[in-house]
């Protein structure tokens, strides 16, 4: 019998990181052949702290210090953490952490649909809330364009550009496009 608790402590405390590789766009991809029951005890322990209703005031502090890679992630444990994430922790880092352990769940480089739709929310409400209220921060994002949300994270600027409705909504709404007016692009 296999304790979940034992398994899922050595992974946590572990430095290793055995069961991910760097990907094309930087970010960590779990290996193709990570063991099942591994991500299936990670995934019932990461359930557990989910189910609580509290999952970021739950979950243990060297999670977070690990960028919450672990084995156990799926699309749906994603979207649900980051729901109980509203109104805990901001928007800007709900997003940076959908889009990176969606990255990191996804079966190719290309995030799934279901996480983009959840990531376009969260953006949606960041540029709203800590954006859109200040002449001088909509003039900055004006400049850089609003893919500079999604910089440093293991996304494709066609993804930036095509998945976010919402977003390039509301930006669009404030004449702010994907890519920013200072934005130069060399021959």
């Amino acid at each position: 019998m296999v304790d979940v608790d034992d398994v899922f402590s050595t992974i946590v405390f572990s430095d290793k990181l055995d069961f991910v590789y760097r990907g094309r766009s930087g970010g960590y991809k779990y290996l193709p052949n990570i063991s099942e029951k591994l991500h299936a005890v990670c995934s019932d322990k990461l359930r557990e702290f989910i189910s609580t209703g509290n999952f970021f005031r739950e979950i243990p502090d060297l999670i977070i210090q690990k960028g919450f890679v672990l084995p156990g992630w799926t699309s749906s444990l994603l979207i649900q953490a980051l729901k109980q994430g509203r109104g805990v922790v901001s928007n800007l880092e709900l997003l940076q952490l959908g889009v990176r352990i969606g990255y990191m769940i996804s079966r190719d480089e290309i995030i799934s649909s279901e996480i983009l739709s959840e990531v376009d929310s969260l953006a949606t409400e960041f540029v709203e809330e800590e954006i859109f209220y200040d002449k001088s921060r909509t003039s900055m994002l004006r400049g850089s364009g609003y893919q500079w949300i999604f910089s440093g994270l293991p996304i494709s600027f066609s993804q930036i550009k095509d998945s976010f409705p919402k977003l390039k909504s509301a930006c669009s709404k404030h004449n702010v496009d994907v890519i920013g007016e200072k934005e130069v692009f060399l021959n």
